[in-house]
């Protein structure tokens, strides 16, 4: 027989290890830029149909060049980048067919407002789709009255041929009315504010002096002279448009709130025939332009190439110091043209395809989001449960290494006694080899994890930037400002270029 030997094995344990980032070197490095005959040094990063965006410095600060403020060599640079496939690839258009817009939208404003919770100082009222706390307790009536406006305004939105596709987060939105400044101020509101939007909460707060209440001790009469429902549809408009807020650029979320303060509401319909008009009112009574003798309006405007590029830290930072009127009169207008001005009849609407695109890109982004943070999740747990086999193959292992020389010395007996010609029956018993734990293998990453080895943060305004061609058809921003000045000056309605710092 021959003689049983067993080896040894030795284990060295595994360590859990996401590996070393992969690094490709065939991008873009940072080289001197010649935008609008000013030098500066910045690196590569993304590349549109119409312009590029590039880094700059160490903190990584972005910006956009458009293509046509490039010189020439720098054209050339980002030509050659093109044809080797970096940045984007523009994804195929789907043009949405057209549906025009409503004449009016009339909402079924036939309801009543419930009583829901009261208690000291706090009292709950609901309309369909809205839910108000007061500190101040109200007559019902008196919460059917502005939910006319909160209602109204919410299903214009929806009725509007952008396709917009909201609804209220979890329940009913969510309306606090206070009636002392200082409570509402407390809570957030905007000093010098008739009402505010809160993102992070998704709240809109009103002092109630605000819509047209008289204080009169205990009771609450409403005073229809002072009521400007204008500043309350912009911000009701923001809580509806929620969704969009986080997503679209700074122009069209205030744009598209002052368009919403422009429409004519009578209490019982919005009147979208009439939007032309709405918006000169709006232009001379808010924005303080006024009419020529022969009824021409003649607007100052923030051209497009820089009012579409205003992030939302300047628009703030200009509302802040007092210059954010001629910010919010020029969204008002580009909002205008894009959602009336901008197609001819019957043609699909730029401003729905660019929407619709703009959400397709948001939803892709979060959807990767949610699918890359569950894969790591996973992956996580897979390597825990990796490390707990290899502390239960250690283990294991320990046992073998101590079992095997026991067993190997009974096989040497064994073979002895063979040799010397001992009986059967009286040789030592060597029993079954002892058997090698398995070695555990580690997880395999996940597959988005290995086509994704290193992501940044996600932005989701990059979903915009991607579908902003689709608005612009192929115009650059001069060519654009034409279009506008064309189509305005035939409603009567002259516009000057002017800087938003100006």
């Amino acid at each position: 027989m021959r003689l049983l030997c067993y080896g040894i094995l030795v284990f060295l344990p595994f360590f859990a290890s996401n590996g070393a980032d992969t690094v490709d070197l065939n991008l873009p490095e940072a080289r001197l830029w010649t935008y609008q005959g000013t030098s500066m040094r910045a690196r590569l990063v993304e590349i549109d149909t119409l312009a590029v965006k590039v880094v700059m410095g160490s903190d990584g600060w972005s910006t956009k060049f458009w293509l046509d403020q490039l010189s020439d060599s720098d054209r050339d640079y980002v030509s050659e980048w093109r044809k080797r496939g970096f940045g984007i690839a523009p994804k195929p258009i789907v043009k949405t067919p057209r549906k025009e817009w409503p004449k009016e939208v009339t909402p079924d404003l036939r309801f009543s407002a419930k009583l829901v919770t009261s208690g000291t100082n706090s009292w709950t009222y609901e309309t369909p789709n809205y839910r108000y706390y007061s500190d101040a307790k109200l007559a019902p009536s008196l919460i059917e009255e502005y939910a006319m406006w909160f209602e109204g305004t919410y299903a214009a939105i929806q009725e509007m041929p952008l396709q917009l596709k909201m609804s209220p987060p979890s329940e009913k939105f969510v309306v606090r009315l206070f009636r002392k400044q200082s409570d509402y101020l407390r809570a957030g509101g905007l000093q010098g504010s008739s009402g505010s939007y809160i993102p992070k909460t998704q709240e809109i707060l009103v002092p109630l002096t605000s819509l047209g209440v008289r204080l009169w001790g205990e009771q609450i009469p409403l005073d229809r002279r002072t009521f400007d429902s204008g500043p309350l549809v912009h911000e009701i408009t923001h809580q509806v448009m929620h969704y969009w807020v986080q997503v679209l650029p700074v122009w069209f979320v205030e744009g598209m709130a002052e368009y919403m303060s422009s429409v004519p509401f009578n209490g019982v319909w919005y009147d979208f025939e009439n939007i032309e008009e709405g918006i000169r009112k709006h232009l001379e009574k808010d924005y303080d332009f006024s009419q020529t003798s022969g009824g021409v309006f003649k607007v100052d405007m923030v051209p497009p190439r820089e009012l579409m590029n205003l992030s939302h830290e300047e628009w703030t930072e200009a509302l802040r110091v007092g210059k954010a009127s001629l910010n919010y009169c020029s969204a008002l207008l580009m909002v205008y043209f894009f959602a009336h001005l901008d197609s001819e009849a019957g043609e699909p609407s730029p401003l729905v395809n660019y929407l619709q695109q703009t959400r397709e890109g948001r939803d892709e982004r979060e959807q990767f989001v949610a699918e890359y943070n569950k894969a790591i999740e996973t992956y996580k747990q897979n390597l825990t449960a990796f490390n707990d086999s290899v502390d239960a193959y250690n283990k294991a292992l320990l046992e073998y290494r101590q079992q095997a020389p026991d067993y190997n010395k009974r096989v040497r007996i064994h073979n002895e006694q063979v040799a010397k010609g001992i009986p059967q029956a009286e040789r030592i018993a060597v029993g079954l080899p002892p058997t090698p734990p398995n070695r555990p293998s580690p997880p395999s990453k996940p597959q988005i994890l290995v086509n994704n080895p290193k992501v940044g943060a996600i932005d989701l305004s990059e979903a915009e930037s991607e579908a902003r061609d689709v608005l612009l058809q192929g115009r650059n921003p001069d060519d654009l400002w034409k279009a506008m000045e064309e189509a305005f000056a035939k409603r009567r309605i002259w516009i000057r270029a002017v800087g938003a710092n100006s």
